[in-house]
Order: C-alpha cells, then sequence, then structure tokens
C-alpha cells in the first residue's frame, strides 16, 4: 500500500463509466455515528487489514467531569469489515483532549500501530504538536505512546503531514520563523527514535507542513506553496537513504509550470513511479498530475495528465495514490475519482466515479487511501440535514477481469467483469477490431486455410483435399455447402 497525506494545515488552496479494466463494483457511505456540525468527518482516512479509520479533527470533546467543552479536540472512528459490511466498531480520542489539538489532522499505519497526529497539540508547547500511537489490544485500540518533536527545532504544528514506509516515519511541521520541514524517525527497539531533520527551508507562511510521500530508500518533499520563481509556484525536493543517513539529491523539475499552480501539493510514490500533482494549474484550478519514473538516479518527466473532462475548479491531482499499478487521482473540485493505469508506457484514464448526490463543496477526494481492491475516500465538507460540514466518507471496491489469459487481467480484481482478449490489429484481415483494447492476437485472411498468417501453397493443399465435399464442409470458401470449382477461383482471387 502506497499513499500520500494530501489537505496541509493552514494552505489556502480553495474548496471549491465505464472501463475496459477497472469498474467500480460498489461505493457505500459512511458517516459518524455521533456527528455534529462542521466535524469535517473524513478529513483524512487509512485502511490497514480489516479496519478503517476517519478522522473528524473538528469534532468537540467533553471536559470529563465539569461539564466544559473541548472545542476542535479531535477524534478518530473505526469501522471494521466482517465479511459481509463495514460496521463502526469505536471511537478514538486523546486520553487527555485539549481544545484546538486537531486530534486526527493526518492518519497512518505502520508495525501493527495506528498514528494519529494532532498538529494543535500544546503538551510540548503552544501548538508544538504531537503524534499518537494507538494498538490494538484485543477488544480496542488503546493509546500507548505520545511522539513528539525532537528538541533541534523549536517546530510547531508538528504532525500537519505524516506518512509511513517500512521502518521509518516522516512527520512533517513548521517553526516560528516560516521554515517548513520534516523529521525522520526509525523503528527501532520497537520505538520510534528520532534520527534526523529534512528540508527545513523558508516557505510562504501558510504552509504549516510540506506534502511528502515515501517508499522505503527514497523521499520526495512537496513545497505546494514555494515562491519561487513565482507565487505558488510550488517544487519538490528529492531525497535518497544512504546507509543510515537521508540525503538530498536536488529538486524534482516539471518541464511546465506557472504562478498558483501548487506543484507539490500531493505526491504518490511508488519504486521507480512517482506522481506529483499541482492542483490549481495556472489559477484555474483544473488541475495537473505530472508523472516520473527513476533512471540513473534522477527523475525524469515522462508525461503530464489531465483529465478527459478537464474543466476550471477540478482540481485534479488534489490527493493520489498508487496502489496495483493503478494510480487513484481525486478531481476535489469535480467531485470525482479518476483511476489511470500504465499502458506501453503511458498513463491512460480507464475509469471515473462520484458518489450519487456528492457536490463540489463535499471535497469528496480531500482524501484517499487504497488497499488491495478497496478506495476509501474522504469527503470532509458533507452535509447532512443542518450538520454543514458533518463530513463522510465512501468504500469503494474495485471488479475487473481475472481471467490471466486477458490483456487486461489486474490482480487488484477479485469481483469479475468483461475481459478483452489481444484482438488482430491488421485491417486487411477478416477478423480486424478497430479500436481494440489491445493489439497482437492472431489475424485470419481469406484463403488462410492452415491459419499460418500466410496465404500460399500449402493452402491450396488443404482446399484440394477437401474438394467434392458437400454439406458441412470446414473450407467451404463461399459457404454454398459444397468445395467445387468456385471455391478454387475464390482462393485463387486470395493468393
Amino acid at each position: 500500500m502506497k499513499t500520500i497525506k494530501t489537505i496541509v494545515l493552514g494552505l489556502s488552496l480553495c474548496w471549491i463509466s465505464t472501463s475496459h479494466a477497472q469498474e467500480i463494483h460498489s461505493t457505500i457511505q459512511l458517516t459518524s455515528p455521533d456527528a455534529t456540525i462542521a466535524e469535517k468527518f473524513g478529513w483524512d482516512v487509512c485502511m490497514h487489514g480489516d479496519w478503517i479509520f476517519a478522522s473528524a479533527p473538528w469534532d468537540d470533546q467533553s471536559v470529563f467531569g465539569d461539564g466544559g467543552i473541548n472545542f476542535n479536540s479531535g477524534s478518530v472512528h473505526c469501522y471494521w469489515w466482517n465479511g459481509q459490511s463495514w460496521l463502526w466498531h469505536s471511537k478514538i480520542i486523546a486520553e487527555i483532549p485539549q481544545s484546538n489539538m486537531l486530534f486526527g489532522y493526518n492518519l497512518s499505519f505502520n508495525h501493527d500501530h495506528l498514528l494519529v497526529s494532532a498538529p494543535g497539540d500544546i503538551g510540548n508547547g503552544q501548538a508544538a504538536g504531537a503524534v499518537y500511537q494507538f494498538e490494538w489490544n484485543g477488544n480496542s485500540w488503546v493509546e500507548i505512546n505520545r511522539i513528539i518533536p525532537a528538541i533541534e527545532q523549536s517546530i510547531e504544528n508538528f504532525g500537519g503531514t505524516i506518512t509511513s514506509s517500512g521502518d521509518w516515519l516522516w512527520i512533517g511541521g513548521n517553526t516560528d520563523d516560516q521554515l517548513v520541514g520534516v523529521q525522520a524517525f526509525k523503528w527501532i527497539n520497537s520505538a520510534w527514535e528520532y534520527q534526523q531533520d529534512l528540508d527545513w527551508s523558508f516557505d510562504n507562511f501558510n504552509s504549516y507542513s510540506p506534502a511528502f510521500a515515501s517508499d522505503n530508500s527514497r523521499m520526495i518533499v512537496g513545497h505546494p506553496e514555494n515562491d519561487f520563481p513565482q507565487n505558488n509556484v510550488g517544487g519538490a525536493t528529492n531525497y535518497s537513504l544512504s546507509n543510515t543517513a537521508w540525503t538530498s539529491l536536488g529538486t524534482v523539475t516539471p518541464s511546465d509550470i506557472s504562478q498558483g499552480d501548487d506543484f507539490g501539493w500531493s505526491i504518490a510514490l511508488d519504486g521507480d513511479r512517482l506522481a506529483i500533482g499541482a492542483p490549481c494549474t495556472s489559477g484555474e484550478q483544473s488541475g495537473r498530475i505530472f508523472m516520473y519514473t527513476h533512471q540513473n538516479g534522477f527523475w525524469v518527466e515522462d508525461q503530464i495528465i489531465e483529465s478527459e473532462n478537464s474543466q476550471e475548479s477540478n482540481q485534479l491531482g488534489r490527493s493520489l495514490v498508487i496502489e496495483n499499478d493503478i494510480l487513484i487521482a481525486s478531481a476535489a473540485g469535480a467531485h470525482e475519482i479518476i483511476l489511470f493505469s500504465e499502458i506501453e508506457g503511458q498513463w491512460i484514464q480507464i475509469d471515473s466515479f462520484h458518489p450519487m448526490g456528492t457536490v463540489e463543496d463535499d471535497v469528496f477526494g480531500a482524501s484517499n487511501w487504497a488497499q488491495d481492491d478497496w478506495i476509501v475516500t474522504g469527503a470532509p465538507g458533507h452535509d447532512s440535514g443542518i450538520n454543514f460540514d458533518q463530513g463522510a466518507i465512501y468504500v469503494s471496491r474495485i471488479s475487473g477481469c481475472t481471467d490471466q489469459a486477458a490483456c487486461n487481467y489486474h490482480s487488484w480484481a477479485n469481483v469479475d467483469s468483461s475481459c478483452e482478449f489481444p484482438s488482430c490489429d491488421d485491417p486487411e484481415a477478416m477478423n480486424f477490431v478497430e479500436n481494440s483494447y489491445c493489439d497482437g492476437g492472431d489475424c485470419h485472411y481469406f484463403g488462410d486455410l492452415d491459419s499460418d498468417g500466410n496465404v500460399t501453397i500449402a493452402d491450396l493443399l488443404v482446399l484440394l483435399t477437401g474438394f467434392g465435399c458437400t454439406g458441412d464442409c470446414p473450407h467451404d470458401l463461399n459457404a454454398d455447402e459444397a468445395i467445387n470449382t468456385q471455391d478454387l477461383m475464390a482462393w485463387l482471387s486470395a493468393f
């Protein structure tokens, strides 16, 4: 599973099918059972095994004992799969809730532990931030640890972004002098231990945390509100793990970028493949995705993706995930999820979907997580009755071809749908298929009776072997239920 947390505290991004290969088999909506106004349930989501976790960072919590309220304290709701449906299980809150701690701002899962960020946590100083660690004890998810910033930096809003991969955990934050960056932690002796700081650099004061993605030995840090060379152009820095230290290898550069694009808002990394979102392209917010492959130590841009129905305010690239060779991208302004597959070196749109009843202000696709054949999507702006911004999440399942001999077979699918097999790409063949899903199939030609792809004397011998046949004859070229001189003349015309 690869994922990227894409909503960054304080950033000013506005809130506004059918498939050959995979299809959305079903989509269900899940809501918080104790939903309140503006709790923004679905702000972030993550999944592990039979569990789905969805956060509501602006959820208010009661103060134990005195009847008061911790406003915007935050919570995380847990759902589990019973083999047939997703059931609400429990609600997680911090052991000591605080007002404006935004518990659940970002989620991740690693080493059987749920990681929940609270960038407004004041336990280590004013809005210093923290990441809470939860473990399953057989009955419930219990808090076992609280990760705070290392003392090397005077960090605020620690946990504005988090992600993890293998034995590494990265937590983003900012300093009081407008520096933003990442601290790296490593799993050592069953605990997360601080290792080093990465990418502390000047950025727009609204950027409380960068976006980033990781894949064990590689790390990309995005700065969507980087103002060089123009306001909010964005940028990304490339890191590599050398022995036990992360080293900067320079920047990942887009070929076509303009003021206000927010390049680096979202990032997905999968081995030698990298996707970087720029959801505010050219200020029109139609959005684009820049695709790279790792070649000879560098990230080389291969393609710029736009949606087939690209329009203003679509925000394509608001969130990105690569899972099982499928790129899953949100176009939050269009309340749509778009699936792309890499075919012959190019990423091709293969499907798109949006749930019935969603609207632009729902911000459907603000967060995404993919695992196996499941996609979990957050819509934190969803309204329910008088509860504006109550939020919701949508759980979708992928169906597709399960026949390994088909050219659109995909290991992700477990609910079978139509398969496409290689077809003939020669217009002169009798079985030519125009605009086929994939070429390379056998071609059949008139007069080619031995099916070797050519019309030769060998085919004439096959015809003569059946000469004089009547009735159901296998090589009756003119279909008159007899092999005679008329068939011989027809064959000669194709020779």
